[in-house]
């Protein structure tokens, strides 16, 4: 089996579904993670990261899948999906994203969008492998982004599974209504849910994506 293979069944519905589903059975008391679905892959295609980098990748308007904004247009109306059902009437627009740039680890966050004015962006903070949040970690990637003039639209939180969200407790400000305003901005796409109620990046994003068999995957990812 060639690496496009393996990662298409890595990434199957049928994959990471059943694994997903055994795995909130287990842990359904518990936020102790026995085991990532999105780092069972072998040794030899796994390393610090990967997830970020096949996101990062498909995201990038650029990248070698010749898809243009397709993958990046999809992941935002996921997000869009998310934002209507806390019922508030904003919505982050499509057509400043065109030609998006994707950035790893710029001051330390995970994947940032940005628009090429340099004028709107999206955060990412991938956090697949429940590590542990830093102290005031999203604060100090919104305020980064301000500094550098962005306006952000969105924080997005990638845990496992729901059971774990931001921790706020080392949350701290130097001014006032800092706080309402990231709280508004953050969204928690978990990677996986066996509930169809609660959006996800397999459902909402991964499997219509990989359902498309003109996708290269090892091309994506040598990007």
């Amino acid at each position: 089996m060639n690496q496009e293979e393996q990662f298409r069944e890595f990434l199957s519905d049928r994959t990471i579904t059943s694994l997903c589903e055994q795995f909130d059975k287990i842990q359904k008391e518990t936020l102790e993670v026995g085991f990532n679905v999105f780092t069972l892959t072998s040794d030899l295609y796994y390393r610090e990261n990967f997830h970020s980098d096949i996101i990062a990748a498909f995201l990038n308007p650029k990248a070698k899948h010749n898809e243009g904004n397709r993958y990046l247009d999809a992941f935002i109306d996921m997000l869009n999906q998310k934002i209507r059902k806390t019922n508030t009437d904003r919505a982050i627009r499509k057509d400043y994203y065109v030609n998006a740039l994707i950035e790893r680890e710029k001051h330390n966050i995970d994947i940032l969008i940005s628009t090429r004015d340099k004028r709107h962006c999206i955060i990412i903070e991938n956090k697949i492998n429940s590590a542990p949040d830093m102290q005031n970690q999203i604060p100090r990637y919104y305020e980064g982004a301000c500094k550098d003039g962005y306006n952000v639209d969105a924080i997005v939180y990638l845990p496992l599974n729901i059971k774990k969200s931001v921790d706020k407790k080392s949350w701290n400000f130097k001014e006032a209504g800092e706080k309402q305003k990231i709280d508004d901005l953050l969204i928690n796409i978990p990677a996986y849910d066996s509930s169809p109620k609660e959006i996800n990046l397999v459902m909402n994003w991964i499997e219509p994506l990989i359902s498309n068999d003109s996708v290269k995957i090892t091309e994506v990812v040598e990007t």
